[in-house]
């Protein structure tokens, strides 16, 4: 009987947590085709359930740009921005074979983002870190990579939002750069 109310009482949780989540996608940042998630991608494994490699340290950082391993960082590596702003990661883990966007998601591309209102983006600007492992920007520039590698170059494409001057762009970054992650699902 005991038990029988524990798992009663989980499987409640578990679905109330679930409505509260497609309560909260539904009802945020959709248009007529797409559904996108309400907050940055904040995830430490690939889809198939492989860890994605923390990097906290510099010189492992720009190591990994050099070799194109996947990785990711809380912004100025500390785990307190991890709840407004989610996760930096490089392309190479955006790019993986692994998966990064959970299931039934996927990256979002440059173009699709003209049509989030600038609003919708200003309260979760995470800032870049840069090949080198510097931190710059927060609360006052978001950068999202784009599914998009820019023509097989070193760089990728990405979209940015300046917060003061509410003007959003299409950028071409370097793939070892840091920055956020939106995912889009088919309405």
């Amino acid at each position: 009987m005991k038990k029988s109310l524990q798992l009663s009482f989980l499987f409640l949780v578990s679905l109330s947590f679930s409505n509260l989540f497609a309560n909260q996608i539904s009802s945020s940042l959709s248009d007529e085709n797409k559904i996108w998630m309400p907050e940055n991608l904040n995830v430490i494994t690939f889809r198939n359930g492989d860890t994605i490699t923390e990097i906290k340290d510099n010189k492992e950082w720009e190591q990994a740009c050099n070799k194109g391993l996947p990785a990711w960082c809380y912004y100025n590596n500390e785990a307190t921005n991890e709840k407004k702003h989610g996760k930096l990661y490089n392309w190479f883990a955006l790019n993986d074979s692994r998966g990064l966007a959970p299931e039934g998601w996927r990256i979002a591309k440059a173009a699709e983002f003209s049509s989030v209102d600038p609003s919708q983006l200003t309260n979760q600007l995470g800032g870049f870190r840069n090949c080198y492992g510097a931190f710059h920007n927060i609360d006052s520039q978001g950068y999202w990579w784009s599914a998009e590698d820019n023509d097989g170059s070193n760089s990728a494409w990405g979209f940015t939002l300046d917060k003061v001057a509410q003007k959003a762009k299409a950028t071409s970054d370097l793939k070892g750069c840091g920055m956020t992650v939106r995912c889009i699902k088919e309405n």
